[in-house]
């Protein structure tokens, strides 16, 4: 799980100051990076959005208020360029997108604790587990567990209310404790496990 929230000298910023820039960016890029390729397995997709999304950043500082929170911010105006660009490549247009739109939290055996703290049948069970959630269950699992949002900060990046983020965290652990059996505590502690590992483990694109 990690936070990401950094001291940014926004005066300096708004100023013009490059180096501030360079730090905002070089904080956020592989964290956007890795929440944009959940959408979409298109790279050069994703690293447009994120390299259009801080142009426009750098270029609107002037009229730019300092948000509560930089990266909740920044996730927030990165989730919607990139749900504009996909809805605008025609790919997943449909009438309800925001509702059925594609996001996808791959449980790799390479990639996590999995392969040797677990047996094949449980990273399996976790793996189907993960399938059978909506892919707005699947956003808040990701942005809770592996970015450390709270659940107002996932209302606010997803833009839905902190009372639906409560019942859309509940079903997704209760959906996946019916799937995988066991109780709502050993599941949280299996997310956790695998997606603290990804974390530092997962060097997104650069």
């Amino acid at each position: 799980m990690r936070n990401l929230e950094i001291d940014v000298d926004w005066g300096a910023f708004v100023a013009g100051d490059q180096r501030v820039f360079e730090c905002v960016y070089d904080t956020f890029f592989d964290p956007l990076y890795n929440y944009g390729r959940n959408y979409t397995d298109e790279e050069e997709l994703v690293e447009d959005a994120i390299q259009e999304l801080f142009v426009r950043f750098w270029k609107n500082r002037a009229n730019l208020t300092m948000p509560a929170s930089l990266r909740n911010y920044l996730f927030k105006a990165f989730r919607n360029h990139l749900r504009d660009r996909i809805k605008a490549s025609g790919r997943y247009v449909t009438a309800d997108f925001d509702e059925r739109y594609p996001f996808e939290v791959v449980i790799s055996a390479e990639e996590t604790r999995i392969a040797s703290e677990m047996d094949e049948a449980m990273r399996t069970r976790l793996t189907k587990a993960m399938e059978q959630l909506t892919a707005r269950q699947k956003e808040a699992i990701f942005l809770r567990f592996y970015e450390g949002f709270s659940y107002e900060e996932i209302a606010h990046t997803m833009e839905i209310t902190v009372k639906a983020t409560y019942k859309l965290m509940a079903r997704s652990i209760e959906a996946m404790r019916h799937e995988m059996g066991g109780s709502k505590t050993s599941v949280l502690l299996i997310i956790l496990r695998t997606l603290d590992f990804n974390s530092g483990h997962k060097n997104g694109k650069r």
